[in-house]
């Protein structure tokens, strides 16, 4: 652990040590220098990218949650929190920010009661770290005055703490996913999550919150399933179900098209925590607008995507055979098949409403005019989502919800 900090501290000074030399010293000295320091940085790289394994992450999770309080998981927890520091390290920041493991372990140590619920517990083991300057250009330092660096440390943080507080996933793969998508949720909200953040009571209704958007116990919810009667629009706002259906419609079409595509899974992150920030904007609609409003959310998912294209397709038959949609454009027609697909499952399953798409999704013309127009004006999108689907679009101003009563 303390090796650990160590090797961290070394590649912060190596790089500014770099950046130093840059303006100081002459090329002839330069270079040895240069060498010196890429391999202090490998070596660093090399030990601190060891990582961690998924029981360890479940260990951390039990600290966390209160279900364990020995010094041996609170050190686990540490190792976790910094393992998941240095893997969502901003580019920009290089190592202007460092973490201390063996602090966070102190610290945590020093609050392994359980006795609480786990939110509650969570957010005060989070208030123990944020006083306990275990973070920062001096870890053990007081953070410097600037509001800016404060937050960026404090959003980070909050984000691992929703990462630990979801239910775990099977491999270190999928937990590398989850902790991109409760980075770029936390981003995404991060205004609301400052506003309060040193209250402890407003803290844990945020990791209640915030870590129900990555819960594993609504996949899948399909009609029929153990959650059958539970809504699906309720679903279809957990991200993860998200992910789930997204990945579950790439394969469906590698097995009917023969193209295979390549997911962005920062990108997607991206894209699901924007679309559901910009849906819990718009205003509750009345009980006579929610079918509708199905079909507009849907549009707006399908905008996220076209701006932020997290799939590439990589092989298959592209460009030979532009008469068909998926060939003609095979990241348009993934997302727009996705996005029809989770609109008539919650059409389906909470309204009883059947999606009868019409025979423009087939039609090459129309998809030509589609992406014409979607790049001009992405929110386009929704307007043709709706045609896609079979319903009345609004082609004027398509991001305004308006009720619609043609489903």
């Amino acid at each position: 652990m303390l090796l650990r900090d160590l090797l961290r501290g070394a590649s912060s000074i190596a790089e500014k040590t770099e950046e130093i030399s840059q303006q100081v010293l002459p090329e002839p000295v330069r270079q040895p220098l240069r060498s010196a320091i890429r391999a202090i940085e490998g070596e660093s790289t090399r030990i601190l990218g060891a990582g961690v394994d998924i029981e360890q992450i479940r260990s951390a999770a039990a600290f966390l949650k209160g279900k364990s309080g020995n010094a041996l998981d609170a050190e686990m927890c540490a190792k976790v929190l910094a393992f998941a520091w240095e893997k969502t390290r901003p580019a920009e920041e290089g190592s202007r920010h460092l973490v201390s493991e063996t602090l966070l372990a102190l610290h945590l140590a020093s609050n392994g009661e359980n006795g609480r619920r786990q939110y509650e517990r969570a957010a005060s083991v989070f208030l123990v770290l944020r006083r306990s300057n275990a973070a920062g250009s001096l870890p053990g330092f007081p953070l410097s005055s600037l509001d800016r660096e404060r937050r960026a440390i404090e959003l980070r943080l909050f984000a691992y703490f929703i990462w630990l507080l979801s239910d775990r996933a099977a491999s270190i793969e999928e937990e590398l996913r989850l902790l991109t998508l409760a980075n770029s949720l936390t981003q995404a909200f991060g205004s609301e999550i400052l506003e309060r953040i040193s209250d402890s009571e407003f803290l844990a209704a945020q990791f209640d919150k915030f870590s129900k958007y990555l819960a594993i116990s609504e996949i899948p919810l399909e009609a029929g399933g153990a959650d059958a009667c539970a809504p699906m629009r309720e679903s279809a706002r957990n991200l993860r179900w998200l992910v789930y259906k997204f990945e579950e419609r790439v394969r469906h079409i590698t097995a009917e098209t023969g193209i295979s595509y390549l997911i962005d899974y920062s990108a997607l992150a991206k894209v699901l925590t924007g679309w559901l920030k910009s849906l819990l904007e718009q205003e509750r609609p009345r009980s006579e607008e929610k079918v509708a409003f199905v079909g507009f959310a849907a549009g707006m998912m399908l905008r996220e995507l076209l701006c932020e294209n997290p799939a590439k397709a990589v092989s298959g038959s592209l460009g030979t055979d532009a008469s068909t949609p998926a060939n003609f454009w095979p990241e348009g027609y993934l997302y727009v098949v996705f996005c029809i697909n989770v609109r008539g499952m919650v059409l389906e399953h909470d309204y009883h409403v059947e999606q009868r798409p019409g025979e423009t999704i087939g039609d090459i013309g129309t998809w030509w005019s589609f992406k014409e127009n979607v790049e001009e004006d992405p929110a386009m999108a929704i307007a043709f989502l709706d045609h896609f689907a079979g319903a009345d679009p609004q082609w004027t101003v398509p991001d305004l919800f308006r009720n619609r009563n043609d489903h």
